[in-house]
């Protein structure tokens, strides 16, 4: 699996939208929940990728308070609309939202500020009877496919009355880590996603033998160091389980159409 260094189950088919209550919109796709299972069964993990992409020095002891991650909009017409953030937590007092993008989507940067606003509007409080205050996250967005079109960081401005506030949210692009790069820097939390970057290699890999045991031979390289990080005391037998079954489950959805690339992942 090469890459330029940088700096919860279905199968893979048309989103489902499950309605729950008014104007309620909820989609899931595989990766969603291949993000949300990997947030809940190993989330130490999110530590040293918090540290890589906002600059910080968490321990790995550090404590990790996960908040509720449904957020409502209710509006005057009485219709509510949910919305669902892929994780939504606390770190030594800072708050952090975490997004999961499958593909390049200019309509993130609209998402990440709403859901941005919602989690600081309910956290909102009064310090006077005529003062409120909120305290915004930290946001970054993971992006599992990227073009040369998909921005190093989303920038936005809001302008007040007073003048204007500029802020960003971070980038994080699959396509910038290879496996070395994921191990040197304990990036475990992103294994299940690296196979984002043989996609576009699939059709060789299901037609060329030879090139499919190269994919293999990175499919190996990973789980045998994984068992070297376990060995390390570096990741529990848990977090092996898990990264394992959510690698499997990205790459069986990826290539749902390629039998040969299955039935060597499944050997």
């Amino acid at each position: 699996m090469s890459g330029k260094k940088a700096k919860s189950n279905k199968t893979l088919s048309k989103p489902k939208k499950a309605k729950k209550a008014q104007n309620e919109i909820v989609i899931n796709t595989p990766y969603d929940d291949a993000f949300r299972t990997m947030v809940n069964d190993c989330e130490k993990l999110l530590i040293p990728v918090i540290n890589l992409v906002f600059g910080k020095h968490y321990d790995m002891n550090e404590k990790i308070v996960f908040h509720h991650n449904e957020h409502f909009i209710r509006y005057k017409n009485g219709t509510t609309e949910k919305r669902v953030t892929d994780s939504y937590f606390t770190i030594a007092g800072d708050v952090y939202l975490l997004e999961c993008q499958s593909t390049a989507d200019n309509t993130m940067i609209i998402r990440i500020i709403e859901y941005a606003f919602l989690t600081a509007i309910e956290n909102a409080s009064f310090s006077s009877t005529d003062t409120m205050e909120m305290t915004f996250p930290r946001t970054a967005v993971l992006f599992l496919r990227s073009d040369t079109n998909t921005p190093e960081k989303m920038k936005y401005i809001i302008h007040f009355p007073e003048g204007d506030f500029a802020t960003y949210s971070s980038v994080i692009k699959i396509k910038d880590y290879s496996i070395n790069d994921i191990f040197d820097n304990k990036l475990y939390f992103l294994i299940p996603f690296l196979v984002f970057n043989y996609e576009k290699d699939f059709k060789k890999y299901n037609t060329d033998s030879e090139k499919l045991k190269e994919f293999m031979q990175d499919y190996e390289e990973i789980l045998y160091r994984l068992e070297q990080a376990k060995e390390a005391g570096d990741l529990l037998q848990i977090n092996i389980v898990s990264i394992r079954a959510m690698l499997k489950k990205v790459i069986d959805n990826l290539a749902a159409n390629y039998v040969n690339i299955k039935e060597g992942v499944n050997s």
